[in-house]
């Protein structure tokens, strides 16, 4: 890309950036009618799209919300970076349309309350003055990773869009689709109102999120459901001085599928809750606070996690489930807002390092089913020297397979993990190799093979799938072990099982249980509550033994 197309590009994302921050500053908003015939609209939106958000940067500035903020400054910023006063903007209209081979189609549609002169901002984005035909319309052409161009519909309206969407856009004077119906009864607020049709777009999310939600403990499980009981999200933004928040909107199928989402929904905050909890206390256990402090924060946990969840429970009428959260002490109150919520923040954290740990799984299982097409067989549980001596653990031997070549041809395999040639190699940690939810020593891990005789990796020797009698899916490859089982990634050392009490030597990182990567590639959360004897069952690869739950 040229250095003209890069201050281009970036021109255009200061734009779409300066204008964002003054329409989402508030991040919450209130379901109040600009005027009370004021509409979203089905104006601009075309009949595949599928998310539209409007929101006015003028009257956003005007509100009293925001008289203790810097407008003054944020407006003089405004004008010497992009050109345009904020206070000239009357309306803003995103529109995301149906994905489609290159990707989503989009468009961003400006109104200006006075006439404005498109011939500073070509200048100011370095575009061609020269015009090409679109569809019906001329355009220019934006130069820049994402192809868009720039239509002056009319002396106070400008369209920037996809170049494939700047004629459905223009066109859609009144929408007749699934997103258009919805808007052309939705009030605007003074916030920011987003509407979402999930009808058109069930069939590929659908499956989607619940293959995503397999990853999440099972009681958050069903959250993957939710995409095939809801047609629509609809999300208005609070802001009116004294008063900030914001209310999600959810329009079901029917009143049946509004019931299940309810629950769904309670049932996970319920656990959301036990997780903040269970996060405090167990930080408290290794704190150094005297018992009184850490009981006092137990306290304040419980009393904070209860405001949160009481916040947050949705109610419902009809077809209809909405969450609602009000603060009656103004912009600040959005910091207040945040402290309330970090408990469910902190059990957020730990939903992702929990799907970040099974992402990594799910690498090295891949990794080993690559492994085994290419030699024949799985690695061996360690890499040995002429006599059998194990040097170094098979994860250094998969290194090729888990996109970590240089690093693989740098260790001498006939060298001992930590040989004076291969110790600073054996410091160097792969990413594929990190558990995010446990704090360790630098260059050790968690993430542990199933290594022995009859389990999945045989220690001196390859095993072949068709020795696994009890069914690739039924066996246990890889594992999050106990932290104190920790070991160095390249030491051929992997988790020692008591099979008296096998849950014990696995990780308890994670509220409720781990993960496991089975022989077949994929990846499941087991509860520490799994019968042992089942789970015993899981851990051999021709035991003989029944493995249903």
């Amino acid at each position: 890309m040229t250095s003209c197309s890069r201050r281009t590009v970036h021109r255009i994302a200061l734009i779409v950036w300066t204008l964002g921050s003054i329409a989402l500053a508030p991040h919450f908003a209130l379901a109040q009618a600009a005027t009370p015939a004021a509409k979203m609209g089905a104006r601009y939106i075309p009949n595949d799209a599928i998310v539209v958000a409007t929101g006015s940067p003028a009257e956003l500035i005007s509100n009293a919300a925001f008289a203790v903020f810097p407008i003054e400054i944020a407006r003089a910023q405004a004008m010497d970076q992009v050109g345009i006063d904020p206070m000239k903007i009357a309306l803003v209209k995103a529109i995301i349309g149906m994905p489609g081979p290159s990707g989503p189609q989009f468009g961003v549609v400006v109104e200006f309350n006075q006439d404005v002169e498109i011939a500073p901002l070509l200048k100011l984005f370095e575009v061609d003055p020269t015009t090409i035909q679109v569809g019906e319309f001329s355009a220019y052409r934006i130069q820049g990773q994402v192809e868009a161009v720039l239509h002056q519909l009319n002396a106070r309206t400008l369209v920037l869009s996809s170049p494939g969407y700047l004629e459905p856009i223009i066109k859609a004077d009144n929408g007749t689709g699934h997103l258009a119906s919805l808007a052309a009864n939705v009030p605007r607020t003074p916030g920011i109102t987003v509407v979402a049709a999930i009808e058109p777009i069930r069939p590929m999310i659908g499956g989607l999120a619940v293959q995503q939600s397999q990853q999440l403990p099972p009681p958050l499980q069903p959250l993957g459901e939710l995409p095939a009981h809801v047609e629509a999200l609809l999300l208005n933004t609070m802001l009116n001085g004294s008063s900030t928040g914001a209310r999600l909107t959810m329009l079901c199928s029917d009143d049946a599928a509004a019931e299940k989402v309810e629950t769904i929904l309670n049932d996970s905050l319920s656990f959301g809750r036990e997780m903040g909890i269970a996060e405090v206390t167990k930080a408290m256990s290794r704190s150094q606070e005297s018992k009184n402090v850490q009981d006092a924060t137990l306290q304040y946990a419980n009393r904070i996690a209860n405001m949160v969840v009481d916040t947050l429970t949705p109610s419902r009428s009809g077809r209809r489930v909405a969450i609602s959260v009000e603060s009656t002490t103004g912009i600040a109150g959005a910091g207040v807002l945040v402290g309330l919520l970090l408990p469910a923040v902190q059990a957020a954290r730990e939903a992702a390092r929990r799907m970040s740990a099974s992402n990594h799984i799910k690498q090295i299982v891949v990794a080993m089913h690559n492994y085994h097409e290419s030699t024949r067989g799985l690695p061996p549980g360690a890499i040995t020297d002429g006599n059998g001596k194990p040097l170094l653990s098979w994860r250094v031997a998969i290194l090729p397979y888990v996109e970590q070549q240089a690093l693989y041809e740098q260790f001498h395999l006939d060298e001992p993990w930590d040989s004076e040639h291969n110790l600073p190699l054996s410091k160097i940690m792969p990413e594929v190799y990190i558990d995010p939810s446990v704090q360790l020593e630098p260059g050790y891990t968690v993430l542990q093979a199933m290594v022995g005789e009859s389990f999945a990796l045989k220690s001196n020797s390859s095993t072949k799938f068709p020795e696994f009698t009890d069914g690739l899916s039924n066996t246990i490859l890889v594992v999050e072990a106990h932290h104190d089982a920790a070991v160095p990634w390249s030491k051929p050392d992997d988790v020692q099982v008591d099979l008296d009490d096998p849950i014990a030597s696995m990780g308890h990182m994670h509220v409720g249980g781990f993960h496991v990567g089975l022989a077949d590639g994929s990846v499941r959360f087991i509860t520490h509550s799994i019968d042992p004897q089942l789970f015993r069952a899981m851990l051999t690869r021709a035991g003989g033994e029944s493995v249903q739950p």
